[in-house]
Order: C-alpha cells, then structure tokens, then sequence
C-alpha cells in the first residue's frame, strides 16, 4: 500500500513538473508603446502616433500625425506616413523586408509599422499595424493597430496577410 501511494505521489509531482516547466513564458522582445485609440479608417496616422509617443513625441506632433490622413480615400499611404514622420523631425524609410526580420526590428528598438493591403479585386482598403513585440522564436506577434487592445497573431497569419503583397514596412527612429 504503502508503494502504491509513493508512486502515486511520484507521479503527482513529475505531473506537476512538466506542467510548472511548459507554463514557463517563452522570452520575447519588444518596446514598450502606449495604445492609441483611433478611427478604423485612421490606422495609418493612429500607429505612427504610438511610434512616436514611444519615442517621447509631445501631444502637438501627435497631432499632427493626421497629416497623413486622407480624407478623400478615407486612407493613408505608407508614402504619407513616411512624409510626415520625416517632417516632424524622425527619419522614416519604407522597406519590403521578410516577416523573420521582424524579430531583429524589435531586438534593435524599431516598431514596425506593416502595411496591410486589401488583395486585387476586393473592396478593402489598407489597413496598418504596428508589431510591439514577439516571442523569440518568431512564431507569435503582438500587434496593435488603434483598437484599445492589442492582437496576438501568429507568424502564418502576418505571412499571409502582410507578405501576400509585397510586405511594406514603415520604419521609425529618432534623429540622430
């Protein structure tokens, strides 16, 4: 009997070892952004504005991220974005690079601002988010795109709607 029970108490606790060593968090890297909210329409000019408030940026040139807001498309472009961005002071390029740099972004303390396009022949129109921070291993992003939440997405889902196109990224740093 008494074997009995030292097994089973043998296998409660292997049991719980597993468990307490999978629940372990997988490290990730990331930036610290605060949400903004904003219109959905207004994705764009909502996560240059978290770039920038990351960055220190005052509510006046939050602002003025609007800029880039098209009020005739109801959109932005990635080109106006970079406008702006350029013009409030911070150097901002646009770049086509793969989903796997995403992780090596992070690690150098860019947010990446992702240009999501509707595919040829729908009705969408692009839509941005903003990538704050991901496991280690590439597989899960934490994405934010004016909702007052964040989204978690894994890496096939932002393969097939970013990279379906041609993987447009916006990438802000302060001046140096």
């Amino acid at each position: 009997m008494k074997r009995v029970l030292l097994c089973l108490v043998a296998c409660l606790l292997a049991t719980m070892a597993v468990a307490v060593t999978s629940a372990r968090e997988i490290p990730r890297v990331g930036l610290n952004i605060p949400v903004r909210v904003g219109p959905p329409e207004e994705t764009g000019p909502t996560t240059l504005a978290m770039v920038l408030s990351a960055y220190g940026a005052d509510s006046l040139v939050l602002k003025r991220t609007r800029e880039a807001y098209n009020p005739v498309t109801k959109t932005s472009s990635l080109e106006a974005l970079e406008a702006v961005a350029n013009k409030l002071g911070y150097d901002a390029r646009i770049a086509t690079p793969g989903y796997d740099s995403l992780l090596i972004m992070l690690g150098q303390g860019i947010p990446p601002i992702l240009c999501i396009e509707p595919v040829a022949g729908s009705l969408g129109k692009q839509r941005f988010m903003l990538v704050a921070n991901a496991d280690t291993r590439g597989r899960r992003y934490l994405t934010m795109d004016g909702r007052p939440f964040a989204t978690l997405l894994y890496a096939k889902v932002i393969a097939t709607v970013w990279n379906a196109r041609d993987g447009r990224v916006l990438l802000v740093t302060r001046r140096r």
